[in-house]
Protein backbone atom coordinates (compact mmCIF):
# COMPACT_ATOMS: atom_id res chain seq x y z
CA UNK A 1 0.00 0.00 0.00
CA UNK A 2 1.28 3.47 -0.91
CA UNK A 3 1.42 5.73 2.14
CA UNK A 4 3.96 8.34 1.05
CA UNK A 5 3.45 10.24 -2.19
CA UNK A 6 4.82 13.40 -3.82
CA UNK A 7 2.25 15.33 -5.84
CA UNK A 8 3.02 17.34 -8.97
CA UNK A 9 1.15 18.38 -12.10
CA UNK A 10 1.08 20.52 -15.24
CA UNK A 11 4.70 20.28 -16.31
CA UNK A 12 3.76 21.35 -19.88
CA UNK A 13 7.14 20.34 -21.28
CA UNK A 14 7.69 22.19 -24.53
CA UNK A 15 10.75 22.39 -26.80
CA UNK A 16 10.01 26.05 -27.59
CA UNK A 17 11.22 28.76 -25.24
CA UNK A 18 8.49 31.35 -24.56
CA UNK A 19 9.46 34.82 -25.74
CA UNK A 20 8.84 35.96 -22.16
CA UNK A 21 11.90 33.98 -21.01
CA UNK A 22 15.57 34.16 -21.95
CA UNK A 23 16.81 30.89 -20.47
CA UNK A 24 16.93 27.43 -22.00
CA UNK A 25 13.31 26.64 -21.17
CA UNK A 26 13.28 22.86 -21.59
CA UNK A 27 16.60 22.52 -19.76
CA UNK A 28 15.16 24.50 -16.83
CA UNK A 29 11.98 22.39 -16.87
CA UNK A 30 13.88 19.09 -16.86
CA UNK A 31 16.02 20.34 -13.97
CA UNK A 32 12.81 20.86 -11.99
CA UNK A 33 11.75 17.30 -12.80
CA UNK A 34 15.12 16.14 -11.46
CA UNK A 35 14.31 17.97 -8.24
CA UNK A 36 10.96 16.20 -8.01
CA UNK A 37 12.69 12.83 -8.40
CA UNK A 38 15.19 13.71 -5.66
CA UNK A 39 12.42 14.87 -3.32
CA UNK A 40 10.47 11.63 -3.85
CA UNK A 41 13.54 9.45 -3.35
CA UNK A 42 14.70 11.33 -0.25
CA UNK A 43 11.28 10.72 1.32
CA UNK A 44 10.94 7.12 0.13
CA UNK A 45 7.79 8.18 -1.71
CA UNK A 46 6.11 7.59 -5.05
CA UNK A 47 6.18 10.53 -7.47
CA UNK A 48 2.75 11.28 -8.95
CA UNK A 49 1.79 13.48 -11.91
CA UNK A 50 -1.77 14.81 -12.13
CA UNK A 51 -1.74 15.33 -15.89
CA UNK A 52 -0.29 17.52 -18.64
CA UNK A 53 3.27 16.24 -18.61
CA UNK A 54 3.61 17.71 -22.10
CA UNK A 55 2.29 20.90 -23.66
CA UNK A 56 1.30 19.16 -26.90
CA UNK A 57 1.89 15.90 -28.75
CA UNK A 58 4.59 17.13 -31.15
CA UNK A 59 7.53 16.58 -28.80
CA UNK A 60 10.99 15.65 -30.17
CA UNK A 61 12.27 12.20 -29.27
CA UNK A 62 15.32 13.66 -27.53
CA UNK A 63 13.09 15.35 -24.93
CA UNK A 64 11.06 12.18 -24.36
CA UNK A 65 14.26 10.19 -23.95
CA UNK A 66 15.88 12.75 -21.63
CA UNK A 67 12.73 12.78 -19.50
CA UNK A 68 12.66 8.98 -19.44
CA UNK A 69 16.26 8.91 -18.20
CA UNK A 70 15.37 11.28 -15.35
CA UNK A 71 12.17 9.48 -14.29
CA UNK A 72 13.87 6.07 -14.43
CA UNK A 73 15.94 7.22 -11.42
CA UNK A 74 12.85 7.14 -9.18
CA UNK A 75 13.12 4.40 -6.56
CA UNK A 76 9.40 3.67 -6.88
CA UNK A 77 7.12 3.54 -9.94
CA UNK A 78 6.01 6.97 -11.18
CA UNK A 79 2.20 7.07 -11.23
CA UNK A 80 0.34 9.38 -13.57
CA UNK A 81 -2.88 10.37 -15.28
CA UNK A 82 -3.20 12.12 -18.63
CA UNK A 83 -4.29 15.71 -19.14
CA UNK A 84 -5.85 17.08 -22.30
CA UNK A 85 -2.45 18.35 -23.47
CA UNK A 86 -1.09 14.81 -23.27
CA UNK A 87 -3.75 13.61 -25.68
CA UNK A 88 -3.98 13.61 -29.47
CA UNK A 89 -7.19 15.47 -30.32
CA UNK A 90 -8.27 14.78 -26.72
CA UNK A 91 -7.93 11.04 -27.22
CA UNK A 92 -5.33 9.03 -25.36
CA UNK A 93 -3.71 6.77 -27.95
CA UNK A 94 -0.28 5.62 -29.08
CA UNK A 95 0.22 8.80 -31.10
CA UNK A 96 1.38 10.77 -28.08
CA UNK A 97 4.61 11.23 -26.10
CA UNK A 98 2.67 10.40 -22.93
CA UNK A 99 1.95 6.90 -24.24
CA UNK A 100 5.59 6.57 -25.26
CA UNK A 101 6.53 6.95 -21.59
CA UNK A 102 3.88 4.36 -20.67
CA UNK A 103 5.15 1.88 -23.27
CA UNK A 104 8.72 2.44 -22.10
CA UNK A 105 7.63 1.54 -18.57
CA UNK A 106 8.78 4.92 -17.24
CA UNK A 107 5.36 5.94 -15.92
CA UNK A 108 2.43 3.83 -14.74
CA UNK A 109 -0.84 5.11 -16.16
CA UNK A 110 -3.79 4.88 -13.74
CA UNK A 111 -6.24 2.91 -13.64
CA UNK A 112 -5.60 1.58 -10.29
CA UNK A 113 -2.29 0.75 -8.70
CA UNK A 114 -2.46 -0.64 -5.17
CA UNK A 115 -4.54 1.93 -3.23
CA UNK A 116 -4.13 4.70 -5.84
CA UNK A 117 -6.83 5.41 -8.43
CA UNK A 118 -6.59 7.62 -11.51
CA UNK A 119 -8.95 9.91 -13.38
CA UNK A 120 -7.52 11.35 -16.59
CA UNK A 121 -8.98 14.33 -18.42
CA UNK A 122 -12.61 13.78 -19.38
CA UNK A 123 -13.01 10.69 -17.19
CA UNK A 124 -15.17 10.04 -14.17
CA UNK A 125 -14.60 7.36 -11.59
CA UNK A 126 -17.33 5.29 -10.04
CA UNK A 127 -16.15 2.91 -7.35
CA UNK A 128 -18.26 1.62 -4.49
CA UNK A 129 -15.43 0.46 -2.27
CA UNK A 130 -11.75 1.32 -2.02
CA UNK A 131 -8.87 0.16 0.19
CA UNK A 132 -7.96 1.97 3.37
CA UNK A 133 -6.05 5.21 2.78
CA UNK A 134 -7.20 5.37 -0.83
CA UNK A 135 -5.67 8.08 -3.01
CA UNK A 136 -7.20 9.67 -6.11
CA UNK A 137 -5.05 11.35 -8.79
CA UNK A 138 -7.20 13.46 -11.12
CA UNK A 139 -6.83 15.92 -13.96
CA UNK A 140 -9.86 18.09 -13.40
CA UNK A 141 -10.44 21.82 -12.87
CA UNK A 142 -10.75 22.27 -9.11
CA UNK A 143 -10.77 25.72 -7.50
CA UNK A 144 -10.02 26.46 -3.87
CA UNK A 145 -13.33 28.28 -3.39
CA UNK A 146 -16.50 28.58 -5.46
CA UNK A 147 -15.57 28.48 -9.16
CA UNK A 148 -15.98 31.70 -11.16
CA UNK A 149 -18.90 31.84 -13.58
CA UNK A 150 -16.71 31.36 -16.67
CA UNK A 151 -15.26 27.99 -15.55
CA UNK A 152 -18.29 25.93 -16.51
CA UNK A 153 -16.81 22.50 -15.76
CA UNK A 154 -14.96 23.46 -12.57
CA UNK A 155 -15.98 22.46 -9.06
CA UNK A 156 -14.77 23.66 -5.69
CA UNK A 157 -12.37 21.78 -3.44
CA UNK A 158 -15.18 21.27 -0.94
CA UNK A 159 -17.44 19.75 -3.61
CA UNK A 160 -14.64 17.48 -4.82
CA UNK A 161 -14.01 16.21 -1.30
CA UNK A 162 -17.73 15.55 -0.86
CA UNK A 163 -18.16 13.85 -4.24
CA UNK A 164 -15.23 11.50 -3.65
CA UNK A 165 -15.54 11.04 0.08
CA UNK A 166 -14.17 7.49 -0.06
CA UNK A 167 -10.71 8.89 -0.80
CA UNK A 168 -8.50 10.14 2.02
CA UNK A 169 -6.21 12.04 -0.36
CA UNK A 170 -7.07 13.70 -3.68
CA UNK A 171 -4.24 15.10 -5.81
CA UNK A 172 -5.34 17.22 -8.77
CA UNK A 173 -3.97 19.10 -11.74
CA UNK A 174 -5.27 21.36 -14.54
CA UNK A 175 -5.95 24.53 -12.53
CA UNK A 176 -2.55 26.23 -12.35
CA UNK A 177 -3.04 27.96 -9.00
CA UNK A 178 -1.93 25.63 -6.18
CA UNK A 179 -3.72 25.09 -2.86
CA UNK A 180 -4.18 22.58 -0.06
CA UNK A 181 -7.62 22.15 1.54
CA UNK A 182 -8.48 19.84 4.44
CA UNK A 183 -11.99 18.61 5.17
CA UNK A 184 -13.38 18.59 8.73
CA UNK A 185 -12.77 14.82 8.91
CA UNK A 186 -9.10 15.34 8.03
CA UNK A 187 -9.13 14.30 4.40
CA UNK A 188 -7.25 16.51 1.97
CA UNK A 189 -7.24 17.78 -1.60
CA UNK A 190 -3.94 19.01 -3.03
CA UNK A 191 -3.99 21.02 -6.25
CA UNK A 192 -0.35 21.12 -7.31
CA UNK A 193 -0.23 24.06 -9.72
CA UNK A 194 2.09 24.45 -12.70
CA UNK A 195 5.77 23.56 -12.83
CA UNK A 196 7.01 26.54 -14.86
CA UNK A 197 6.54 30.31 -14.87
CA UNK A 198 5.54 31.75 -18.23
CA UNK A 199 4.15 35.27 -17.89
CA UNK A 200 4.42 38.38 -15.77
CA UNK A 201 1.61 37.34 -13.44
CA UNK A 202 3.87 34.47 -12.34
CA UNK A 203 6.97 36.51 -11.51
CA UNK A 204 6.54 35.74 -7.82
CA UNK A 205 5.04 32.27 -8.29
CA UNK A 206 6.89 29.47 -6.49
CA UNK A 207 6.56 26.03 -8.14
CA UNK A 208 6.43 23.35 -5.45
CA UNK A 209 6.20 19.64 -4.77
CA UNK A 210 3.67 18.35 -2.24
CA UNK A 211 4.70 15.51 0.03
CA UNK A 212 1.69 13.69 1.48
CA UNK A 213 2.40 11.33 4.36
CA UNK A 214 -0.43 8.98 5.30
CA UNK A 215 1.64 7.26 7.98
CA UNK A 216 1.08 10.15 10.38
CA UNK A 217 -1.97 9.95 12.62
CA UNK A 218 -3.44 13.26 11.42
CA UNK A 219 -2.24 13.05 7.78
CA UNK A 220 0.37 15.64 6.87
CA UNK A 221 1.08 17.64 3.71
CA UNK A 222 4.45 19.34 3.26
CA UNK A 223 4.84 22.04 0.61
CA UNK A 224 8.38 21.89 -0.78
CA UNK A 225 9.35 24.87 -2.97
CA UNK A 226 11.54 23.97 -5.92
CA UNK A 227 14.79 25.77 -6.63
CA UNK A 228 14.21 28.60 -9.08
CA UNK A 229 16.21 31.51 -10.44
CA UNK A 230 15.20 35.13 -9.70
CA UNK A 231 12.83 36.53 -12.33
CA UNK A 232 15.52 38.90 -13.60
CA UNK A 233 17.66 35.90 -14.61
CA UNK A 234 15.06 33.88 -16.52
CA UNK A 235 12.53 36.43 -17.77
CA UNK A 236 13.01 38.85 -20.63
CA UNK A 237 11.86 41.80 -18.56
CA UNK A 238 11.55 44.06 -21.60
CA UNK A 239 8.83 41.89 -23.12
CA UNK A 240 6.96 41.79 -19.80
CA UNK A 241 6.47 45.56 -19.54
CA UNK A 242 3.58 45.63 -21.98
CA UNK A 243 0.10 44.39 -21.21
CA UNK A 244 -0.46 42.64 -24.54
CA UNK A 245 -0.57 38.87 -24.76
CA UNK A 246 2.55 37.80 -26.64
CA UNK A 247 1.22 34.67 -28.34
CA UNK A 248 -0.95 31.66 -27.59
CA UNK A 249 1.96 29.28 -27.05
CA UNK A 250 3.67 31.43 -24.41
CA UNK A 251 0.75 32.90 -22.48
CA UNK A 252 -0.50 31.02 -19.43
CA UNK A 253 -3.23 32.96 -17.65
CA UNK A 254 -3.09 33.24 -13.89
CA UNK A 255 -6.71 32.43 -13.16
CA UNK A 256 -6.50 33.68 -9.62
CA UNK A 257 -6.02 37.22 -10.92
CA UNK A 258 -8.91 36.85 -13.35
CA UNK A 259 -11.16 35.41 -10.66
CA UNK A 260 -10.39 38.28 -8.31
CA UNK A 261 -11.29 40.86 -10.93
CA UNK A 262 -14.43 39.19 -12.18
CA UNK A 263 -16.02 38.21 -8.90
CA UNK A 264 -17.40 41.74 -8.73
CA UNK A 265 -20.15 42.26 -11.29
CA UNK A 266 -18.82 45.79 -11.78
CA UNK A 267 -15.74 44.35 -13.47
CA UNK A 268 -17.54 42.04 -15.87
CA UNK A 269 -17.89 43.09 -19.50
CA UNK A 270 -21.37 44.32 -20.45
CA UNK A 271 -21.84 41.74 -23.17
CA UNK A 272 -25.32 42.87 -24.09
CA UNK A 273 -24.30 46.43 -24.88
CA UNK A 274 -21.16 45.21 -26.64
CA UNK A 275 -23.26 42.99 -28.92
CA UNK A 276 -25.70 45.81 -29.71
CA UNK A 277 -22.85 48.24 -30.38
CA UNK A 278 -21.21 45.79 -32.78
CA UNK A 279 -24.54 45.19 -34.50
CA UNK A 280 -25.00 48.93 -35.02
CA UNK A 281 -21.43 49.32 -36.23
CA UNK A 282 -21.94 46.62 -38.86
CA UNK A 283 -25.35 48.00 -39.83
CA UNK A 284 -27.24 44.72 -39.53
CA UNK A 285 -30.70 44.44 -41.03
CA UNK A 286 -33.87 44.83 -38.96
CA UNK A 287 -34.44 41.08 -39.17
CA UNK A 288 -30.89 40.33 -37.93
CA UNK A 289 -31.26 42.94 -35.19
CA UNK A 290 -34.47 41.29 -34.00
CA UNK A 291 -32.83 37.85 -34.04
CA UNK A 292 -29.97 39.18 -31.90
CA UNK A 293 -32.42 40.69 -29.41
CA UNK A 294 -34.40 37.44 -29.27
CA UNK A 295 -31.20 35.47 -28.53
CA UNK A 296 -30.16 37.91 -25.80
CA UNK A 297 -33.62 37.73 -24.24
CA UNK A 298 -33.51 33.93 -24.16
CA UNK A 299 -30.00 34.05 -22.65
CA UNK A 300 -31.19 36.39 -19.92
CA UNK A 301 -34.13 34.14 -19.10
CA UNK A 302 -31.85 31.12 -18.77
CA UNK A 303 -28.76 32.63 -17.16
CA UNK A 304 -30.02 35.86 -15.67
CA UNK A 305 -28.48 39.22 -16.47
CA UNK A 306 -26.30 38.74 -19.54
CA UNK A 307 -23.74 41.07 -18.05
Amino acid sequence: MITRIVGSSDWHLNPSTPVSRNDNYIETALHKVEQLVTIANDRDAHLSIAGDIFDHTKIPSVIINDLADILSKCNHPVISVAGQHDMYYRLLNNNSPYMSLVKMGVIRHLGQYQNVFGMSFGEEINVKSVPKNAILIAHKTITKDKPPFFLKDAISAKSMLTRYKMFRVIITGDYHSPFVVFSPDRRVIVNCGSLMRKDKDQLNYKPSAYFVDLTTEMLSVETIPLEIQPPSKVFNMATLKGDAVLDDSTFSVNLDIVVQKLQSTDNRPDYKNIVFALAAQHKVSKREDQEIRDIMRVAESVHGDSK
